[in-house]
């Protein structure tokens, strides 16, 4: 086996949500040797935004693993152009040249964030709880063992078999560890019982988290600032996440109604869009953002990533596209107000949350887990009452309800899932969660069903190829 040196820890340079949080009012440094890091309490909270910028970044979720990569092979859009070099991926071509670097750097960027966050966690577990103040102590902590089992599980769902495909499969390293030795893998049931077991100490340590206990701890961050950070009610939302991913849809139920009955998230209104003034519309619907990044380069990401007037037809959503998609007339999500400024030119749409203007007052947000994928998972666990299904239709402007069908040759549970999973690529475009359904479910349909190219899916596309050179890389052992 071949060993690596210890990786230091990264804090970028640019401050991530410096209008909301105080914890980023200190002086970044470029390299910072551990033990004097974590000397004080500002030192952890420079070190827990080191992982946040690291996630942040276009290799990551500011890019591939939101509306990028992952929304290509989900087939979200109608069409890739070459500028992204996402052709390959489109064709579900793992081995081409700019899919596999595409690839290659989800791996790296994940696992570089994870070794970080492991610098973090192993330091404040045997730090002196005394120079913290406030809950500060919990949060940090709580925040950073959450963040392992989210990263953990994001690569899982992308670079092993689906749990209901082989929860036996040989999976991906769960690292815990920060040093010399490497980790091996783990399978994939494995892989799921380590994320829910850190998810469950984060639950505890965050009961810490104003977001929750309302108690202005945290140096008084603003509540809405929470949703920058692994808050407690993310982490419930990942455990419904991790609960339904195992099959366990009654449990994945219980911690998603947990959130749909707090006060952390609500619906915006047709009237929070479209307030006649782009600049002040709120067309990244932070309200519903349970766990949102700060991407301090998402304009540029976008202008080069998605169809634009300026760089020519890109990566695109056609009309043909969105009529199969939305039906419904009436939603929001369908018509001009919802779509993203610079797309919608020569008949290319982006009905996305994506929105970028100056002086925008929500800007660069990438949400990662917002408020309607919760009403989702609570309808997957009813097989008769299709409340929460449309709660969510009500709330994109759609006064129609879902009702089985009697003379379809489908069952009523066919036709519910049928409709969730339509409801997932309606609501999540540029988000990366559709991919992520259809492999959840291992549908092997053909995607002509949601209106889109008709391709059949199966393992050979589901699971990415893990990077050959994958043992040098951050603790990771195969």
């Amino acid at each position: 086996m071949k060993s690596k040196s210890l990786i230091t820890i990264i804090v970028f340079v640019s401050l991530l949500f410096s209008s909301c949080n105080k914890w980023l009012d200190v002086k970044p440094k470029s390299e910072v040797e551990a033990s004097e890091l974590f000397k004080t309490e500002e030192g952890y909270k420079e070190a827990l935004t080191g992982v946040y910028s690291l996630m942040s970044v276009s290799s990551a979720y500011g890019k591939q693993m939101t509306f990028g990569l992952v929304d290509v092979i989900g087939k979200v859009y109608s069409n890739v152009g070459t500028y992204e070099y996402w052709t390959g991926a489109f064709g579900f071509d793992y081995t081409e040249t700019n899919a596999k670097t595409f690839i290659n750097g989800i791996w790296i960027s994940c696992y570089n964030s994870i070794a970080n966050d492991n610098n973090l966690i192993e330091n404040i577990a045997t730090a002196n709880k005394s120079m913290f103040t406030k809950d500060n102590y919990n949060v940090i902590y709580g925040e950073a063992l959450a963040l392992r089992a989210f990263l953990h599980f994001d690569l899982l769902r992308l670079f092993a078999p689906s749990y209901k495909s082989d929860p036996t499969a040989k999976a991906i390293p769960y690292v815990d560890t920060y040093g010399h030795t490497l980790t091996s893998a783990s399978t994939v049931s494995e892989v799921i019982d380590k994320v829910i077991a850190d998810l469950n100490a984060a639950k505890e340590l965050l009961k810490s988290d104003p977001a929750y206990s309302s108690n202005n701890a945290v140096d008084g961050q603003a509540l809405e600032a929470r949703a920058f950070h692994m808050n407690y009610y993310a982490v419930l939302a990942t455990l419904a996440r991790a609960y339904q991913w195992k099959g366990d849809a009654a449990t994945a139920a219980s911690y998603a109604k947990e959130i749909i009955n707090s006060s952390f998230v609500s619906w915006v209104t047709s009237d929070d869009i479209a307030t006649g003034v782009p600049a002040t519309s709120d067309r990244t619907f932070h309200r519903e953002q349970i766990f949102t990044l700060d991407v301090p380069y998402l304009s540029d990401y976008l202008l080069y990533g998605l169809s634009s007037s300026i760089y020519a037809v890109q990566t695109t959503c056609s009309t043909s596209w969105l009529s199969n998609v939305y039906p419904n007339p009436n939603d929001y999500r369908s018509s001009q107000v919802y779509f993203w400024s610079s797309a919608s030119t020569s008949g290319y749409y982006f009905p996305t949350k994506l929105w970028i203007y100056d002086d925008m007052p929500y800007p660069d947000r990438m949400p990662i887990i917002r408020l309607p994928e919760m009403y989702l998972i609570a309808q997957e666990n009813e097989s008769s009452d299709y409340s929460y299904l449309n709660t969510l239709r009500s709330h994109r402007g759609v006064s129609s309800a879902f009702s089985i069908d009697g003379s379809s040759t489908y069952t009523a549970a066919q036709q519910l899932q049928s409709e969730i999973g339509r409801e997932y690529l309606r609501e999540f475009v540029c988000e990366g969660q559709f991919f992520y359904y259809l492999k959840r479910i291992n549908s092997d349909y053909t995607l002509t069903t949601t209106g889109l190219l008709s391709t059949t899916m199966d393992k050979s596309k589901y699971v990415l190829p893990i990077p050959s050179d994958a043992e040098l890389s951050y603790n990771t052992n195969f």
